[in-house]
């Protein structure tokens, strides 16, 4: 237990802008966060923005931020077959 108030900030899809803009606000705070990563979405571009590379997730993580996978693909065909989900959940690899 600590004496310190704690917080848990996160991040959804692996965006670029929460992987530059928020890593750097969050450690001019004294602070890490979690990113949550689409791994079939890095170094891409869709109408909602751009995504994060590879790389720049790495380094996130070997400065200590938590890096959790969001899901393979993000689909949503998955929903109803458990054996489909786990199969995607556990395929991704990234540093």
């Amino acid at each position: 237990m600590t004496s310190r108030p704690l917080v848990s900030i996160c991040f959804d899809d692996g965006r670029e802008t929460a992987v530059l803009e928020g890593r750097k606000i969050l450690e001019d705070h004294g602070m890490l966060g979690t990113y949550y990563i689409i791994p079939t979405t890095l170094n891409t571009r869709n109408p909602d923005g751009i995504f994060a590379t590879a790389d720049q997730v790495c380094n996130l993580a070997h400065a200590g931020h938590e890096i959790g996978n969001h899901s393979y693909t993000h689909s949503k065909d998955l929903i109803d077959d458990v054996h489909k989900r786990r199969t995607h959940f556990f395929s991704s690899h990234l540093c």
